[in-house]
């Protein structure tokens, strides 16, 4: 194999996802607040009318009809869910290939079938990861590693179900061990930063004498902190994605170490 397609290694691909999830942060912000807006609105009225409900008729009405718009909410976020990580892959690819684009360009290209197929593959891996899951975790792992770029192939090259996820497993053979090595160790990475700034942080305030009130305010500031980390589960695969056509098709795409020569000459997103 060339040494400019040798597959980055697994500290490279996670490590990367983390720095782009920064260095794009204020992108994934709007993307997040378009894609989130509508389910946001629609679970804060069905709370609003399960909260104002009351004994008698109209007051019953007024819960169910709450309560359908929760049920709403949450399968709207669902599918909001779906065009995120379809706008997140199409931000980072623009960006890895030095592409300039509005957030509304980004969101356009998610017109048509491309975003509702993203959603469907997404929706079928989780379920395939899930049960490899509780068949003693091993075979979800394999799963993840074999299916973890069906998603990007929906988005990129506008390959769907079952055809997608052929093209990961297509993808990731000979790689699938690397895989597996990286997603722990983005797992292991991402989730102690995560309950290390949710649930470490207050107590140990509170342990060195800090007041409980500003213990609970560094614990919400963490937790929002904790939330802008998010993208990075997603950039994760987009990035393995990208790795794997270099590797196995000689993909002409900037090396994940170039991006931060790209970003000094002011290309991407």
């Amino acid at each position: 194999m060339s040494p400019e397609f040798k597959p980055q290694s697994a500290t490279q691909l996670v490590l990367r996802a983390f720095t782009l999830n920064f260095q794009m942060l204020w992108t994934f912000i709007v993307i997040g607040f378009i894609c989130f807006l509508a389910p946001m609105i629609l679970f804060m009225i069905g709370f609003v009318m399960v909260a104002a409900g009351g004994p008698g008729s109209a007051g019953a009405g007024s819960v169910i009809l709450g309560l359908l718009l929760i049920i709403a909410a949450f399968v709207a976020y669902f599918i909001a869910m779906g065009y995120f990580y379809a706008a997140t892959i199409l931000a980072v690819w623009l960006r890895l290939t030095g592409v300039k684009a509005r957030i509304s360009q980004i969101m356009g290209r998610l017109r048509g079938k491309v975003a509702w197929q993203s959603v469907l593959v997404a929706f079928r891996v989780g379920l395939k990861v899930m049960l490899g899951y509780l068949l003693l975790i091993i075979p979800g792992f394999i799963w993840y590693a074999k299916y973890v770029m069906a998603v990007p192939v929906a988005v990129v090259e506008q390959a769907y179900g079952r055809d997608a996820m052929d093209r990961s497993a297509e993808l990731s053979e000979g790689n699938r061990g690397r895989l597996v090595g990286a997603f722990i160790f983005f797992v292991v990475l991402y989730y102690t930063i995560v309950f290390g700034a949710q649930f470490g942080v207050a107590p140990t305030l509170i342990a060195m004498g800090a007041p409980e009130e500003t213990a609970k305010l560094v614990q919400s500031l963490a937790t929002i902190i904790s939330s802008f980390l998010f993208p990075s589960s997603l950039i994760f695969p987009v990035l393995v994605y990208f790795d794997a056509k270099r590797s196995k098709e000689a993909l002409e795409l900037p090396t994940i170490g170039d991006l931060d020569s790209a970003q000094a000459a002011g290309a991407g997103v």
